[in-house]
């Protein structure tokens, strides 16, 4: 994935024709300023899949989301064997890279998957604030999740669990910004973003910083061509049914 610094090489020697030494700086708070403009757009990306532990608590903040959504994926090489659709393990794979994604927040829930200790998984049906608390109000409360509802920042379950039971939360983040004095730091905008966000970047610089109308117009034109390309992408991926996708 690549780092900050990689892109700002990028930016300036691709896009802006100019030495880094010259316009690093100013390059790399582009880039900063691109991925905050764009950080709460729902992409194919930012669509993640949080496990999260039910326990005998109704009530689940979307802090423990967070927590759980810092994502460590080890890169292996040689990759997986054919047929085994990236799920089991390569005995011959050594790690070569390891890469982080930290949440910041969650912007939307999607869905939520429940697992039993017997293996019985079942999706669980969303409802509002005002028929959990009706479902609540009944005699029997504890068992086995059936219904949720978001408010005030967490997920409320009826009923509430009796037992410890696994859970996958489905949803849209927005991605912990990156520090522009942490060079190495990646970003899924700076992968499959890259090319929206580093369009972006260069079509600010000239417009506000070196005066090149002409330039910014063609950055903008590239700028609206990348959104919509990764868009589209989003929606194949969906109508193949391989986005958001259950266990």
């Amino acid at each position: 994935m690549p780092s900050l610094a990689e892109a700002t090489t990028k930016l300036c020697e691709d896009y802006l024709i100019r030495p880094e030494s010259e316009a690093g700086e100013y390059a790399r708070r582009a880039i900063l300023a691109a991925i905050e403009h764009y950080s709460v757009e729902r992409m194919t990306f930012n669509e993640k899949r949080i496990p999260l532990t039910l326990t005998s608590t109704n009530i689940y903040s979307f802090d423990v989301l967070i927590m759980n959504g810092t994502v460590v994926s080890n890169v292996l090489s040689p990759p997986a064997p054919p047929g085994t659709g990236g799920y089991e393990p390569n005995p011959n794979a050594s790690i070569v890279d390891t890469q982080y994604t930290f949440v910041d927040s969650i912007l939307a829930i999607d869905k939520i998957d429940v697992c039993d200790p017997n293996g019985h998984r079942y999706e669980l049906l969303p409802v509002t604030l005002e028929e959990i608390t009706r479902m609540r109000s009944s005699i029997v409360t504890t068992g086995d999740p059936s219904h949720y509802c978001v408010y005030d920042r967490s997920i409320w379950l009826d009923s509430t669990p009796s037992r410890s039971l696994s859970a996958a939360v489905f949803c849209h983040v927005r991605f912990e910004p990156l520090d522009q004095n942490a060079l190495q730091e990646e970003s899924d905008w700076l992968d499959e973003g890259q090319e929206l966000i580093l369009a972006r970047a260069a079509k600010d610089i000239f417009r506000f910083r070196l005066k090149d109308y002409e330039a910014a117009t063609a950055m903008a034109t590239a700028e609206s061509e990348a959104f919509q390309k990764l868009k589209e992408r989003g929606r194949l991926l969906l109508s193949t049914n391989r986005v958001r996708g259950s266990w």
